[in-house]
């Protein structure tokens, strides 16, 4: 009976497809694997969460890179005008940052 589904296993250099798997690791290796495929549906919902996981990483590495030029670069002269609830920049509340 034919199985329908995603087979996964950890790569390694030895191991890069089935052929390798089986050859390296043996028959036994591969019909493993085949006795645990993931349905394709979970396996993409799987795929998908790890790239939006990725997405938030880079935006908050991206973020953090920003916070930090920032804060090196206009440390002394952003303040938070807390009556207002505004930053200003060297007293001001309407501002453009300088070009670099």
């Amino acid at each position: 009976m034919w199985r329908k589904g995603v087979a996964t296993w950890e790569l390694k250099e030895d191991n890069k497809g089935c052929d390798d798997l089986i050859v390296n690791h043996g028959i036994e290796a591969f019909e493993e694997v085949m006795d645990n495929l993931i349905p394709y549906k979970e396996w993409l919902q799987s795929l998908e969460r790890q790239v939006s996981n990725q997405s938030i990483q880079a935006k908050t590495a991206y973020t953090k890179n920003l916070l930090e030029y920032v804060t090196n670069k206009y440390r002394d002269r952003l303040k938070l005008n807390e009556l207002k609830q505004r930053v200003e920049l060297d007293g001001r509340e309407n501002f453009k940052l300088p070009n670099q």
